[in-house]
């Protein structure tokens, strides 16, 4: 937004959409918290239908959503509900 809020909506199966630990779908835009709870300026934000990733003015990179064989790129494949 322009006060730098970050929203998302839509189908969260996979818990891509930066809401915790959840599977709800989300019908109506809503604020992602954590980015604000981190201080996290995020800038540009790109995504599929099983993860989203944010990046912040800093360039720090965050990856949210399913990480089945690795695809988030953090090395692992734990899932990531949060940025």
């Amino acid at each position: 937004s322009d006060t730098g809020e970050v929203y998302s909506w839509g189908n969260n199966a996979f818990r891509q959409l930066g809401h915790g630990n959840s599977s709800n779908n989300r019908l109506l835009p809503q604020r992602i918290q954590m980015f604000e709870d981190i201080a996290a300026n995020i800038f540009r934000m790109f995504g599929g239908q099983r993860t989203v990733f944010a990046v912040d003015e800093a360039s720090d990179v965050f990856a949210i959503g399913n990480n089945d064989f690795g695809m988030l790129g953090l090395g692992d494949e734990t899932q990531r509900p949060t940025p």
